[in-house]
C-alpha cells in the first residue's frame, strides 16, 4: 500500500470495512501465453511479474475486481549482459467479495493492494507453474507474495 494511499483513508474505517468482507469467488476471467523460446528452455532466465491497475465495481452488498498480472520470461546472455523476451503470461482473475459495509474509492484501492492480491496470488503462482510445465519447460514456481515489500524474484 503506497504512502498516499494510506494518508487518503480513515484507518478505523478501513478496518472495520475489511472485517466484514468474505471472499465469495476467484475465477479465470483471461489469459494469454506466447512461447517463442519453444521446447529448449535457456540455461538463465529473469521472470518479471507486472502488476496490473485493479477495477472493481459495486453490487448489491458485494465488490467484483479484476486482477491482472503480466509475467514475462527472458533468456539471460552472460556476454552480452542482456536478456531477450521468451514467452509471457497475461492473465486477469475475477474476485468476488461480500461486504457488510461500503467504501470509497481511496479504500477499494487499499484493499487491492493488499488483500486482493494476497487472494489471487496462490492461483498466479498454480498457473505459472502449470503453464511453464506445458511449454516443456521446468515448472517455474513465483514466491510467495507479501504485503509491504518488494517483488524481487531470481531465477
Amino acid at each position: 500500500m503506497s504512502d498516499q494511499t494510506v494518508a487518503l483513508i480513515d484507518t478505523e474505517a478501513y478496518a472495520a470495512f475489511v472485517d466484514g468482507v468474505e471472499l465469495q469467488n476467484i475465477w479465470l476471467r483471461e489469459c494469454h501465453v506466447e512461447n517463442d523460446a519453444g521446447a529448449e528452455f535457456p540455461a538463465e532466465i529473469a521472470v518479471q511479474v507486472n502488476i496490473g491497475e485493479p477495477t472493481w465495481k459495486a453490487l448489491d452488498g458485494s465488490y467484483i475486481f479484476d486482477a491482472r498480472y503480466a509475467v514475462t520470461f527472458q533468456a539471460w546472455d552472460d556476454v552480452s549482459d542482456t536478456g531477450k523476451a521468451i514467452g509471457s503470461i497475461r492473465v486477469t482473475f475475477g474476485v468476488a467479495y461480500e461486504a457488510r459495509r461500503s467504501a470509497s474509492d481511496e479504500m477499494l484501492l487499499a484493499f487491492s493492494e493488499s488483500s486482493l492480491r494476497l487472494s489471487t496470488w496462490p492461483y498466479l503462482r498454480e498457473l505459472v507453474s502449470s503453464f511453464t510445465s506445458r511449454m516443456n519447460w521446468p515448472p517455474l514456481a513465483l514466491p510467495v507474495f507479501k504485503v509491504g515489500t518488494e517483488l524481487v524474484l531470481e531465477d
